[in-house]
């Protein structure tokens, strides 16, 4: 008994400890580094990740999230899908990967809403879901409007009008910057990015009709 007692001690006590313990950029390197499915993600990315937050609480919503809805194996795939592998093209290709999972979940609980009373815990996963990535998303890319959109769409099924107007007039002052200034990412290899002036246009739309309602 007392050898497997120890056995279990030593097992147990070299396990990396949760995420949200680790304090420093240096911890948390080493936690990704060493934790599945993170250990399969390129350095370049795991850096372009850190630096970005640069000691901000919510890498940990980002980091839960991002193995919740089991996104990591996609970040892992992005640094074979470009040519250019700066931080500014690693980082919206995240930021997208991010956006696509908020909208996913944002259908799911605009269908979960129409019978509410019936699916109330599981529209509070889902809302949480949407809530996380979407914020995931406009901390590692602030000209994603798309990502305004889908928060005051949100905000705007629950009745939180005030947030989703918000959010809103944020997305709205994203759009006309970029579209100003011409702003786009291209990326030959990435479908999303080649109309990128028709989307914006269609996310103001978007954006003034939830502020005009």
């Amino acid at each position: 008994m007392p050898f497997f007692k120890n056995l279990l001690n030593n097992v147990f006590s070299n396990r990396m400890k949760p995420f949200p313990e680790n304090g420093s950029d240096v911890q948390k390197m080493e936690w990704l580094k060493q934790t599945p499915p993170w250990n399969e993600i390129d350095e370049k990315i795991l850096n372009a990740i850190l630096k970005k937050y640069n000691g901000d609480p919510m890498i940990v919503v980002f980091v839960l999230t991002s193995m919740k809805l089991n996104l990591v194996p996609l970040y892992r795939d992005i640094i074979n899908s470009i040519d250019d592998d700066s931080e500014e093209i690693i980082l919206p290709l995240i930021a997208l990967k991010l956006y696509q999972a908020g909208s996913h979940s944002l259908k799911k609980c605009i269908n979960l809403y129409a019978n509410i009373a019936s699916n109330k815990n599981e529209f509070k996963d889902c809302y949480a879901n949407v809530m996380d990535t979407f914020e995931s998303c406009l901390i590692l890319d602030e000209n994603q409007a798309s990502a305004y959109l889908g928060l005051a769409t949100i905000n705007k099924l629950i009745h939180k009008d005030n947030d989703a107007k918000d959010y809103a007039k944020k997305g709205i002052e994203v759009s006309k910057r970029l579209q100003k200034k011409k702003k786009f990412i291209q990326l030959s290899k990435n479908e999303h990015f080649s109309n990128a002036p028709e989307i914006m246009k269609e996310v103001e739309k978007g954006l003034n009709q939830i502020l005009e309602s």
